[in-house]
């Protein structure tokens, strides 16, 4: 799989990622992640892979 865009979806208690190929088709997504607080956010809690 080969990502041409990703984006950073974020919101006032979560956020998510994601990937498209270069055709616009979604090719990844993750799970929403709560934020830790004050804006800020772990990129731990995103499981690679």
């Amino acid at each position: 799989m080969k990502l041409s865009y990703v984006g950073v979806d974020l919101a006032k208690n979560v956020y998510q990622l994601h990937g498209v190929d270069r055709y616009g088709k979604v090719a990844w997504k993750s799970a929403p992640v709560p934020t830790t607080g004050r804006g800020s956010f772990s990129l731990e809690a995103i499981p690679s892979g």
